[in-house]
């Protein structure tokens, strides 16, 4: 193992590379923003289409990461949005119940004040016929004695 990694060096140097291999996942070594690649082995490198769709590739998922970066405030902005319009919404809903609520009481009002005034027409209504009854019973009594007394007079 250790041997191939030095051949490994060795032919990097020698066609002028400085970079040293990593062996370790890209989770070991920290990095989590990149998917593993395929490795392309020595025929893939010499493949210059392999090696080319995996630059392109590189530079797609670059310009990806970038695009959502430079995306990520927006969505933000448009969920913050979102939320306010929520928030909105909501507060409104519970104005317009309030008002239903306060137009109910306020009809209930209404309608207790309608039966109390109907009720206090009926009394007087009535008590104008108790009156009238107990005039037109004075009425009687008072002939009935005038009739009495002009029968004693006799």
């Amino acid at each position: 193992m250790n041997g191939g990694r030095t051949c490994k060096i060795i032919t990097l140097k020698k066609n002028g590379h400085n970079e040293r291999g990593d062996h370790r996942s890209l989770k070991d070594q920290g990095i989590i923003d990149r998917e593993p690649e395929k490795h392309l082995s020595g025929a893939g490198v010499r493949n210059t289409t392999a090696k080319n769709n995996l630059l392109e590739l590189r530079a797609a998922n670059t310009e990806n990461q970038q695009a959502t970066a430079e995306a990520a405030p927006l969505f933000e902005q448009e969920e913050n949005k979102i939320n306010a319009r929520d928030l909105a919404t909501n507060a409104a809903d519970k104005f317009k119940a309030k008002l239903a609520e306060r137009a109910e009481i306020k009809y209930q009002a209404e309608r207790q004040r309608q039966r109390l005034n109907s009720e206090k027409y009926l009394a007087d209504q009535a008590k104008a016929a108790a009156d009238k009854l107990r005039q037109e019973q004075a009425d009687r009594d008072k002939a009935e004695r005038k009739a009495r007394d002009r029968g004693m007079e006799r």
